[in-house]
């Protein structure tokens, strides 16, 4: 399957970091008054960065992968500092100390319209730790790290085996002046392991001019990269092979390619926490899932999952997933084709079957849950003791509604898109009647914005708003949220409820 349908590399490359071998200090310099002290005359180490400043993040225009990049600078190092700005609106460089924004900040530098406009300044680290850098206007989107330490490598390599550990994989690899092949995947193949495997890659030249074969974290091709096998070792010559480990340790994508023929050559790894399984029914009335033709089917986020697509209508038929039409299949004549597809961004995807019928199913890969217990009264909706207060998620959350009867009436939860109640699109998440001491529900909210949630039996009193933030942070109204658990399953499904912006200290 060719890498640019498979699913986009989550968001959350800060771990690229720590693979690139540096040696985190993360001594949180003293804070008082701060202010970053002024460029010495006699500075030695200098560093050009270019951030693009938008309301989404920093960099945001590179793509997700690329958002509020940790940087990493050696000690005593002065960086000098581009900024572009993308979105004609204002900003400003923040840096202080620890690791979450602090009101006293050295401001750096300012910009705003007209768009493309752009703003030098520099900013002279000499003590070591872990920095903020942000944007005052707007910090819940526009905020990265900086890491200073004693020094920093420029050059990455894989970490490496530990002792005994087992090698659970092989790889088999030809490298031809077009692309880099597998006789089964053809040219550049995805390949597709768990967290932790050991790969043991066998590489043969087969070209008669200098090949490499380099691979790096990250889903681009990239200066700080492992050189796994050089020319001296598969040489000029045609047929001659050269083996090498790699413990793929971390999650994520890596890219892989040959570095005398980057044009034609860059493939990708991706590695994922889990692994999933699933078998689908090819009938005229649509892809089916246990016998279901409307499924909606959960995945953790990190999921490498393989599906096997098993034909007994004889027809002709083509796929895709989110909208790309990945591969057409002829699966007629009751044969059966597997496909994999990494799931490494939380999303609502849509697997679609083209033909003969129009058919949707959706996979939800969550990020988030959450449990919310409401108190139904007959002044209103009663959340940890407050009524009717607003709450606010984050794009991609499963909340798991309880409502509790505490009226002895007749009680819903019912919720629509907008700021206002709405029957006519709205889910009634759960019901009580005044026979029921409680009930519950599930909503899951997949598109950022304001939702309306009241009961459909008290419409006056019992309503309220949730604001859904982007998964990107952009946020709604700053309203608050109180959330009275986080649980780890639903229908015995694990899902991924880890903080997203956390960045381990991690040498290899």
């Amino acid at each position: 399957m060719n890498s640019k349908f498979v699913g986009v590399a989550f968001a959350v490359m800060l771990v690229a970091v720590a693979g690139l071998s540096l040696a985190y200090e993360l001594n949180i310099p003293e804070v008082h008054a701060f202010k970053l002290p002024p460029v010495p005359s006699d500075a030695k180490i200098y560093r050009d960065v270019t951030l693009y400043a938008e309301e989404p993040g920093w960099d945001a225009n590179l793509g997700p992968a690329k958002t509020n990049p940790t940087l990493v600078f050696q000690v005593g190092t002065v960086v000098n500092f581009t900024v572009i700005e993308e979105d004609t609106l204002p900003h400003t460089l923040a840096i202080n100390p620890g690791p979450k924004e602090l009101s006293n900040a050295d401001i750096v530098l300012s910009i705003g319209p007209p768009q493309y406009s752009v703003v030098h300044g520099q900013a002279y680290f000499n003590k070591i730790g872990v920095y903020t850098y942000w944007c005052t206007v707007h910090p819940l989107t526009m905020v990265g790290l900086i890491y200073v330490n004693k020094t920093v490598s420029t050059s990455y390599s894989l970490p490496k085996l530990p002792a005994n550990y087992p090698v659970n994989y092989s790889q088999t690899l030809t490298i031809n002046s077009n692309g880099i092949a597998n006789r089964s995947k053809g040219l550049d193949p995805t390949l597709y392991y768990p967290t932790g495997s050991a790969v043991n890659f066998t590489i043969t030249q087969n070209t008669t001019t200098n090949a490499s074969f380099n691979i790096a974290y990250g889903s681009n091709v990239s200066s700080y990269n492992e050189t796994a096998l050089n020319a001296t070792q598969l040489g000029r010559t045609p047929g001659k092979s050269a083996s090498f480990i790699a413990y793929l340790k971390s999650p994520g994508e890596y890219t892989y390619w040959d570095q005398y023929n980057v044009a034609d050559t860059v493939g990708h790894i991706y590695v994922a926490n889990n692994s999933l399984k699933r078998s689908l029914q090819v009938t005229n009335g649509g892809i089916k899932l246990s016998g279901h033709a409307r499924f909606q089917l959960p995945i953790v986020n990190s999921t490498n999952a393989v599906f096997t697509l098993n034909d007994s209508s004889h027809i002709y038929y083509n796929f895709s997933i989110s909208g790309y039409s990945f591969e057409t299949l002829n699966i007629s004549g009751n044969r059966s084709i597997s496909f994999n597809f990494s799931f490494i961004q939380p999303a609502s995807l849509l697997f679609n079957q083209i033909k003969p019928v129009s058919h949707s199913n959706s996979i939800y890969v969550y990020l988030y849950m959450v449990n919310v217990s409401v108190n139904a009264t007959l002044t209103g909706y009663v959340i940890d003791g407050i009524v009717n207060q607003n709450l606010q998620f984050t794009q991609y959350t499963v909340v798991n509604f309880t409502l509790n009867n505490t009226d002895s009436l007749n009680n819903t939860i019912a919720i629509n898109p907008g700021n206002a109640e709405n029957s006519s699109s709205s889910i009634i998440v759960a019901y009580t009647p005044s026979s029921v001491s409680s009930a519950s529900g599930y909503f899951y909210f997949v598109e950022a914005g304001n939702y309306t949630m009241w009961d459909t039996y008290h419409p006056s009193s019992n309503v309220l708003l949730i604001t859904v933030i982007s998964f990107g942070g952009s946020a709604g109204s700053a309203l608050s949220v109180r959330i009275s658990s986080i649980d780890g399953s639903i229908s015995g499904i694990q899902l991924m409820s880890a903080d997203v912006m956390s960045c381990p200290s991690k040498t290899y």
